[in-house]
């Protein structure tokens, strides 16, 4: 509910991007300006990482505790290409086809059916990945793979739709990934520093989701649907 209330009240601030490669993609195809990039993603990488410490504390653990369990591994860094390429060709067909309004079920389908039919369980995110290591779900020497293979999926995802979409006499590289963005930065015209709270208090929370929703002594199998759901919000922007 807390949840709820965040991303009805927020959501329509920052374009709830809630993902390094979401905001990459988005300055390429001139959602946000370039300049705006980094500010972005750290706001993005401390709020999965304060949302992570957060979880520790409130399952009992240390704040900061460091995974030592293998997470290496081709399958796995594949997967995340797949992955995340997915995610960004639904992502951006969705807004450039005219299909925003289907962003929110789709993408939530999308992570469920990621989370079970790739290897990695689709992380698909880096500030999640960095997140996640800070709360001991994933080894320091297996984040630079994640974080390069999402990447490298995100790119792709953007180059095929980039191909796609620029067969049109009306393509344009403007306007973005975001399914509502209106002005410079948001689609209430928000500065640039309502932007970034908005997304650390986003994923802050996405990331509290994600550890509780996997945590040992959380329901089995509800996960990805959990998380799927927590989505769904994010994106009914």
């Amino acid at each position: 509910a807390v949840l709820l209330v965040l991303i009805a009240t927020l959501g329509p601030v920052s374009g709830a991007h809630l993902n390094p490669v979401v905001t990459l993609v988005d300055a390429w195809f001139g959602g946000i300006r370039g300049r705006d990039t980094a500010p972005y993603i750290v706001a993005q990488v401390a709020g999965a990482c304060a949302g992570a410490i957060l979880a520790n504390l409130m399952f009992g653990l240390t704040a900061v505790t460091f995974s030592t369990h293998d997470r290496s591994g081709g399958s796995l860094w594949r997967s995340e290409v797949v992955t995340t390429f997915g995610l960004l060709v639904l992502i951006l067909g969705l807004v450039r086809g005219g299909g925003s309004e289907w962003s929110a079920p789709s993408v939530a389908a999308y992570i469920i059916g990621a989370y079970w039919f790739t290897a990695s369980t689709s992380f698909a995110n880096p500030a999640v990945t960095i997140g996640l290591w800070a709360g001991k779900r994933i080894p320091a020497g297996d984040v630079a793979p994640y974080i390069a293979a999402q990447v490298v999926g995100g790119l792709l995802g953007g180059l095929v739709l980039y191909g796609i979409a620029s067969g049109t006499p009306e393509f344009s590289t403007g306007g973005g990934v975001s399914a509502s963005v209106e002005g410079p930065h948001s689609p209430g015209c928000y500065d640039l520093g309502a932007c970034l709270r908005t997304e650390i208090v986003m994923t802050f929370g996405f990331l509290m989701v994600i550890m509780g929703a996997t945590d040992k002594r959380a329901p089995s199998g509800f996960a990805p649907i959990a998380i799927g759901l927590c989505l769904t919000l994010i994106h009914l922007i």
